[in-house]
């Protein structure tokens, strides 16, 4: 009798975990991804590829005509694999002008809400700039404490 019972119980369970899989997963060979096609039609657009950039430093710097301070990290998104390079070679470039653009921001700047939007802006400009290049898509904070 106890063995009948074992064997009840172990049909039971597994007729309930098949329906429940199938619920929580329905018709799993629906989804056919589609082929890539290896012409591009006229309206079809290309991919640009965006290489990420982290800037490993944390930069900490007092504010300008302030006793204040920031500290900030970030990392960028790039369009150019040869730019990508170039800024790994020209990393003090990059160093140098972030510590610039950080400390003659003031205090002033930095309580307003739209900083970071005015920060990552002024920083793509700056950076492309002063590294000669046109292919910093973004600036994205990884940090950004402002004391």
């Amino acid at each position: 009798m106890k063995n009948v019972i074992i064997i009840v119980a172990t049909v039971f369970l597994t007729v309930a975990l098949t329906l429940v899989i199938l619920v929580a997963f329905p018709d799993t060979n629906a989804y056919k991804p589609e082929e890539p096609s290896l012409t591009a039609s006229p309206t079809e657009t290309i991919e640009e590829v965006i290489y990420t950039y982290v800037i490993e430093d944390t930069f900490i710097t007092n504010m300008k005509n302030s006793n204040g301070f920031v500290q900030a990290s970030f990392m960028l998104e790039i369009t150019d694999q040869t730019d990508l390079e170039y800024i790994e070679r020209h990393n003090y470039i990059l160093t140098d002008t972030i510590i610039n653009v950080l400390r003659n921001t003031t205090e002033e700047e930095y309580l307003k809400d739209d900083i970071q939007q005015m920060l990552r802006e002024r920083l793509k400009y700056v950076l492309m700039t002063a590294l000669g290049i046109d292919s910093i898509q973004n600036v994205f904070f990884l940090e950004l404490i402002i004391q």
